[in-house]
């Protein structure tokens, strides 16, 4: 099986803006629906064309783009639906393919309607014959129930078929998203076929679902319009030119909208410590899951790296099983993370090993963990109310004590305002949230004991939907960046937004995973910025 990366294409590498009518930047997007056109795929077929319209208008709004999506069937078409031309007949007819150039084959030629099946090999031929647009973000969703060599269960032929697939996507930066389904195969060849379908859409950093998906709240419908949605807002960027699969699912990433960080003055710094290294513009979330935020992914424990727009990156570090608490970076950057509620580890993103911290392990679990720019650790359980435990050597630490300010008007550390996360700025001033949005601001943290003042409160990203914020860190600028869960009843979701303290209400999600993701548990990132806050 290879492992082969080819570099993308110059012109997929980054998608342009175009100026809209509304005098909006909007990136360009591509996307073409490709469908087995196999008997059992006719009411996938006609539940998609259904609720393409209500996902547009609801992408249009959630994420804007300058969208084109272009529907067509392999080797054949479904009547009253959107899929009314062929790979075939597009390719040659509209866009100016030569037939003889394509690898699909033709209608008859293989047995048993296999041509009809051939999904790998029409990935290859949108991918390197589509009229794509000049710089355009490049996106296939394909949607099957049958290997992707000519149909059937999964055999060697399918995987080789689905590797130079890959391999092609890559190469065009197109981002392919999978759709497997329902079968009436075996199990351990049902499992087989979704683990192909879902290889294919990890490798180009595209999404995977099946028909489960499409049976949200058993309307398919709604679910239809829901993956339709996500792939649409998933599709808003070239894949990481690293060709590295990300696998954060449904990720939802529109324009950053960056808060002023010079409207106001600075406050003067109280010291000029600099980081020790150059501060890295990457923000790390940890997944979280429980009773609420139910993660349905498998990732519970794993940590992401995400760029400051909110696109997703990489995997940075991977936990076998087990819930993600805390994470935090010091500066030669090694991940710690807070795993199973009171464990620590600890490991470089390059490193094979990883280490157990037994010193800073057991007892409450660990909610909170960051690092000051000088290396020196912080973490702590909301339930001690107060007390904070730091250390420069994970062998041994100290702990000191948070007291309220005599001014607050909302006092920290009760069971009314449980802090969650922990983040510091340029200043070494320490920030501390709760789940709710509320902020509070400790002005110095060498003190023997801290005295946190209340800030403000974040107002919610999501309208009225029941969001919890779970994580605060900042970018080199001074973004503030928040992420957390949100749970509509039915599915839940992670996300990471960003504000600023000077106009807390206006809470712009940037990133958002598929239904079903969980939450994200932490933030941190390596910047440490001046930050203005509003302090008498």
């Amino acid at each position: 099986m290879t492992n082969s990366k080819p570099k993308q294409s110059e012109a997929a590498q980054s998608a342009p803006k175009i100026r809209n009518a509304g005098s909006a930047d909007l990136p360009v997007v591509d996307l073409v629906v490709v469908i087995d056109t196999s008997a059992s795929m006719q009411d996938e077929a006609a539940d998609l064309s259904r609720a393409v319209d209500a996902a547009i208008e609801a992408a249009r709004s959630s994420c804007p783009s300058d969208l084109r999506v272009t529907y067509l069937g392999i080797e054949g078409t479904f009547k009253a639906t959107r899929f009314d031309k062929t790979v075939r007949n597009y390719l040659t007819k509209e866009a100016g393919a030569d037939p003889s150039a394509l690898k699909g084959r033709l209608r008859g030629t293989v047995a048993a309607g296999g041509a009809q099946e051939d999904g790998a090999r029409a990935i290859e031929d949108v991918t390197e014959r589509f009229d794509w647009r000049p710089g355009a973000a490049r996106a296939i969703l394909y949607l099957g129930d049958e290997a992707f060599e000519g149909g059937g269960v999964v055999r060697q032929d399918d995987i080789a078929a689905a590797d130079r697939a890959i391999a092609t996507a890559q190469q065009g930066g197109v981002r392919v998203h999978t759709y497997v389904g329902s079968i009436s195969q075996k199990l351990s060849d049902r499992e087989a076929l979704a683990s192909e379908y879902a290889r294919m859409a990890k490798s180009t950093g595209g999404q995977s679902y099946s028909y489960k998906d499409s049976l949200s709240n058993k309307d398919s419908l709604n679910g239809f319009e829901t993956i339709l949605r996500t792939v649409i807002c998933g599709s808003r960027s070239a894949p990481d030119s690293s060709g590295e699969p990300c696998g954060c699912l449904g990720s939802k990433r529109p324009k950053v909208k960056e808060p002023a960080t010079t409207s106001k003055p600075a406050l003067k710094s109280t010291r000029n410590s600099d980081p020790k290294t150059r501060p890295v513009d990457e923000i790390y979330a940890i997944v979280y899951g429980d009773a609420r935020f139910t993660n349905r992914q498998g990732d519970n424990g794993d940590v992401y790296a995400h760029r400051r727009d909110g696109a997703c990156l990489r995997k940075v570090l991977e936990s076998a099983d087990g819930s993600g608490w805390s994470n935090a970076t010091d500066s030669k950057g090694v991940h710690y993370i807070g795993w199973n509620g009171n464990q620590i580890y600890s490991r470089a993103e390059t490193d094979a090993k990883i280490t157990y911290h037994r010193p800073l392990s057991g007892g409450d679990p660990k909610d909170a963990f960051a690092f000051r720019q000088d290396d020196t650790g912080y973490f702590f359980s909301a339930r001690e109310r107060g007390k904070v435990y730091w250390f420069t050597d994970p062998t041994r630490y100290k702990t000191l004590q948070v007291h309220n300010s005599p001014a607050n008007k909302e006092q920290v550390f009760t069971s009314r305002h449980e802090p969650i996360d922990l983040a510091f700025d340029g200043d070494d001033r320490a920030y501390l949230l709760d789940a709710a949005g509320h902020v509070w601001i400790v002005t110095d943290t060498r003190a023997a004991q801290w005295q946190a003042q209340y800030l403000t409160q974040f107002g919610r990203p999501v309208g009225k939907l029941p969001a919890s914020y779970f994580g605060i860190a900042f970018d080199a600028q001074g973004v503030v960046y928040l992420c957390g869960g949100v749970d509509d009843g039915s599915n839940d979701y992670r996300f990471i937004a960003t504000s600023s303290f000077d106009k807390p209400d206006q809470v712009h999600i940037i990133y958002q995973g598929e239904p079903g993701s969980g939450s994200y548990g932490n933030l941190s990132s390596r910047a440490y910025p001046k930050v203005w806050v509003p302090l008498e």
